[in-house]
């Protein structure tokens, strides 16, 4: 029984042997490039460069076909869509459809860099007419932001004397009296800078 079966073993025709993948011309298809990539290992840079220098050219061309983008953004796009679809080319589903899945990364790169740019382009108009329609404007406005500035730091200062001392501190708003100072300056920064004077205490409530 033994020898019976041992001579059907040698007998059955022997398990085919897997060919290698290759194209017309010898080279080692694309599907096969891509999962030499996601495999890792020693093979997946040399895997990664055929394929770069395999479509490179035509995504350059695929890039310079919109003619709206410069020679460096057209460069860009090469790049990026190699650097995008090499990060996530676990989400390619059909390996041997990696060049038209390759060519729509590089295609939506370009048009991405053309509605930034076209953005850009409508924010600085944007920007440019607003700044014309405020330009008169301006001084005026500016100045009441310095008095009111001035106002809030004035009463920031009589209102800690006022907690600080228990005691309330009257004061009446009006204009300017003759003689009175044009500016007051409520900090001792520049005491201390221009006269290396170091103030005992370091705010008002102490």
């Amino acid at each position: 029984m033994a020898l019976a079966t041992n001579r059907a073993a040698r007998e059955l025709p022997a398990p085919p042997v897997r060919p290698h993948l290759t194209l017309l011309d010898g080279r080692v298809q694309d599907s096969a490039l891509v999962g030499r990539v996601l495999a890792g290992g020693p093979r997946c840079k040399a895997a990664e460069e055929e394929l770069y220098r395999r479509y490179r050219p035509a995504v350059s061309r695929l890039a310079a076909s919109f003619s709206e983008l410069d020679a460096d953004e057209a460069d860009d796009v090469v790049q990026e869509a190699f650097v995008r679809g090499f990060r996530a080319l676990v989400s390619l589903k059909d390996r041997d459809r990696f060049a038209a899945w390759l060519f729509t990364i590089a295609r939506n790169r370009a048009r991405s860099y053309l509605t930034s740019r076209a953005t850009h382009a409508k924010a600085a108009e944007e920007a440019t007419r607003e700044a014309h329609l405020l330009e008169d404007h301006v001084p005026a406005a500016s100045h009441v932001l310095e008095k009111e500035a001035e106002l809030r730091a004035v009463r920031e200062v009589i209102d800690t004397v006022a907690r600080v001392t228990g005691r309330p501190v009257p004061w009446t708003l009006a204009p300017r009296r003759p003689g009175d100072p044009a500016v007051l300056y409520a900090a001792a920064q520049k005491a201390r800078t221009e006269l290396q004077w170091t103030p005992k205490l370091g705010d008002l409530e102490t």
